[in-house]
């Protein structure tokens, strides 16, 4: 976390952009992902494809053990969200397809199950099809980057705070 009352901060070339953000979205604090993020963004890149989601497994990773020793999780990720105005407020829940690869699909498996709150980090990516009557199918998955077990889901053995990498 990156504290707001810090001096140092005024010698940071970034520093009209923190502040920036704190005044229009009152942040205390900005996260040091998602900081490195706005700087890249504002800076360095023209475009940038980054997915944060926080949500809960809908159903346990299927694992699927590839040519040269490459493993792959595929898992759902539901996260709600909330329409409307006042006591009128109706949920809904949207459902993320995650793909995870090597090491991370491995702490997939021996970690996630059904019901496991995680934090998700990764990059959209769609891809289209054409099923068997012609027509062409858009899928859109999330290419996990860094996943993060919040809870232990329904596993007996506690589960460590694991942050990986890809």
């Amino acid at each position: 976390m990156i504290p707001v009352n810090t001096k140092d901060w005024l010698k940071c070339k970034h520093s009209i952009v923190y502040f920036y953000l704190r005044k229009s979205l009152n942040f205390v604090h900005v996260d040091l992902v998602v900081w490195r993020c706005f700087i890249s963004l504002l800076f360095y890149m023209r475009t940038l494809n980054k997915v944060f989601l926080v949500g809960n497994l809908t159903r346990n990773p299927e694992i699927t053990a590839l040519d040269g020793g490459l493993t792959l999780a595929k898992f759902t990720v539901a996260t709600d969200r909330f329409r409307g105005k006042g006591e009128e407020k109706e949920k809904q829940t949207d459902y993320h397809s995650i793909i995870a690869w090597r090491g991370l699909a491995d702490l997939c498996e021996k970690f996630l199950v059904k019901g496991a709150k995680v934090f998700i980090e990764g990059k959209i990516h769609h891809e289209d099809y054409k099923n068997k009557s012609g027509k062409t199918i858009r899928t859109t998955e999330i290419h996990a980057e860094e996943i993060q077990f919040l809870s232990k889901g329904n596993r007996e053995e506690p589960v460590e705070m694991v942050e990986v990498a890809v």
